[in-house]
């Protein structure tokens, strides 16, 4: 069986630089570039619109190392039922810059290669019109601006479903909910969904989830 190999992804290069003692929320590891991403055929139904198109960095997955993100919500879906459900994760700083620009240089990979993809060989600035980003910043009233917003995919069902641990590194099971939470994540950016029409962007789904904080409380009557 062939072992699957995963690649972590360096947002913050500044992370690399400092001391490997302090742990710095947010920080991300590995030196895999996006210019150096692989973008593979599209697969899907040859009546879709929509392609999905595999990435991969010499032959492994692509993992983002998510530190100390705040979950404001539970996880969502459109049907109650329905196993792949949305989080929405709230980013710590350290992560803002790093992951706008990731995102812009997938915008710059993709444009590169636009009339792979599309029916029109669209121009750098159509694609970047078109394309959905999984990260947002909001602004305030006040001129400022939110934290970057961070939307997710986790599996609970099918052959890979989300994996949760504890802050002590054993397994757990789903807890009943992740509102209010601060978490550390793996997350597989695992293809681009391309629409021949215009509209694409990035599939990033949750392999793991650690609850970052202990959620033991101490019994009052001891």
């Amino acid at each position: 069986m062939t072992q699957t190999i995963q690649k972590t992804y360096a947002l913050d290069k500044m992370a690399r630089s400092r001391s490997p003692n302090r742990e710095i929320p947010g920080a991300l590891i590995g030196n895999s570039q996006v210019c150096d991403w692989s973008i593979c055929q599209g697969m899907g139904s040859q009546d879709s619109p929509v392609q999905n198109h595999m990435l991969h960095h010499k032959g492994t997955a692509i993992t983002l190392k998510l530190l100390g993100c705040y979950s404001p919500f539970n996880l969502s879906s459109v049907h109650e039922n329905y196993p792949r459900k949305t989080l929405t994760l709230r980013l710590p700083k350290e992560l803002d810059v790093p992951l706008e620009r990731m995102e812009k240089e997938i915008v710059a990979l993709v444009s590169k290669r636009s009339h792979e993809f599309f029916l029109n060989n669209m121009s750098p600035e159509q694609v970047k019109e078109n394309y959905k980003p999984i990260s947002v910043k909001k602004p305030r009233d006040d001129g400022g601006f939110y934290p970057r917003q961070l939307r997710v995919k986790c599996n609970h069902g099918g052959v890979h479903p989300t994996r949760y641990w504890s802050n002590q590194k054993t397994r757990i099971d789903k807890p009943e909910t992740l509102a209010d939470t601060t978490l550390n994540l793996n997350v597989q950016l695992g293809s681009l969904w391309i629409s021949e029409d215009g509209p694409w962007g990035l599939c990033a789904t949750v392999s793991d989830i650690q609850l970052a904080e202990d959620d033991s409380t101490e019994c009052p009557f001891n």
